[in-house]
């Protein structure tokens, strides 16, 4: 076989067009993406030159070729029986064939019984389905088709009928079909576990990177809408963030504490008046001692209102867990 011949057609070539458009899951397919799908297909569909399919855990199509003659005859011919133009109410009619082998007695079972399932579809050819997991838990499925058609004349006769196909396209379609060695089936077989378990191993990389931007989105939310004034600082003492109640307590803005010399002299007093040293001022103690700092009681002017705003809070460290060398800083306090 030639490296060319490897290569199976693309999803999207069925005059019904690419099913994976009705996709309403879209957990792998948003995840590994089509041309990703159609890659890790190809890899084993290369050796069979037959069909695959992957599926979402409801059923939606993720990927679908028929890369073989034979294949592609009779799944359009099944559509056809179908007796409708629009692929969803077709996929519901229960009368595409092809579909219902590859879905319901296939892959729908290997979801359901959580192990691989092989068996003799509709068309007369083999199907071997194995679910697909991400974090412990069984998210489609994917399959392939292999084997060799019917030969007898009896058998084709059967599945012309049963299709509504002439029987002299059937005899054309079997005879082209691919023929491959148990030894062929078995490796296509050992690479779609692979292709199951990058798919899976894909889709939780995925999810977890859904998870932390989210979280990440949320924490932004909450860090600019939230009456607290929140101050991070880099090792070396500059404030490198402020939300904006910080900015409105303390009568500044981003760009005043971004211009500002790192541990710059600042006039801050404590409860009977007194000027608090820089030294003493409870983000240089928490940086220093490498301790959280909670509880002082400041009085910062605002030189925005002209007043001196009382405020209270904790400094906390972030220490490096190998070193234990300070990597920032940040400080949460109350007007």
């Amino acid at each position: 076989m030639s490296e060319k011949s490897k290569v199976p057609p693309r999803t999207g070539t069925q005059p019904y067009g690419d099913l994976t458009q009705l996709n309403t899951s879209r957990v792998i397919l948003d995840a590994v993406g089509k041309e990703g799908l159609q890659r890790i297909a190809d890899d084993f569909l290369g050796l069979l030159g037959t069909s695959c399919a992957i599926y979402e855990k409801n059923g939606d199509y993720a990927l679908g070729i028929f890369a073989s003659g034979w294949c592609k005859e009779l799944d359009e011919a099944s559509f056809r029986l179908c007796k409708t133009n629009d692929p969803a109410n077709a996929l519901a009619s229960g009368r595409w064939l092809c579909h219902e082998s590859c879905w319901h007695d296939a892959s729908l079972q290997a979801i359901q019984k959580k192990e691989s399932i092989n068996i003799t579809c509709h068309g007369g050819i083999k199907l071997y389905a194995i679910p697909i997991r991400a974090n412990n838990s069984i998210i489609g499925a994917i399959n392939f088709g292999y084997g060799s058609p019917p030969n007898t004349e009896l058998e084709l006769s059967q599945l012309a009928k049963k299709y509504n196909l002439p029987l002299q396209k059937l005899h054309a379609a079997a005879a082209g079909h691919p023929h491959r060695s148990q030894v062929v089936i078995e490796e296509a077989r050992h690479r779609l576990e692979n292709a199951a378990l990058l798919i899976g191993l894909i889709v939780e990389r995925h999810l977890a990177q859904q998870q932390a931007q989210e979280t990440a989105e949320q924490y932004r939310m909450l860090f600019e809408t939230m009456s607290q004034g929140v101050l991070y600082f880099d090792k070396s003492g500059r404030v490198v963030e402020a939300n904006p109640a910080a900015c409105k307590i303390l009568g500044r803005t981003q760009e005043d504490f971004a211009n500002e010399t790192p541990n710059a002299s600042t006039f801050v007093i404590d409860e009977e008046g007194k000027e608090i040293p820089p030294d003493e001022l409870p983000a240089v103690r928490a940086m220093r001692e490498g301790k959280r700092v909670a509880g002082d009681v400041v009085g910062v002017p605002n030189p925005v209102d002209g007043n001196v705003h009382w405020i209270q809070g904790e400094c906390v460290p972030v220490m490096d867990s190998e070193n234990n060398s300070l990597q920032q800083l940040y400080t949460i306090f109350s007007d």
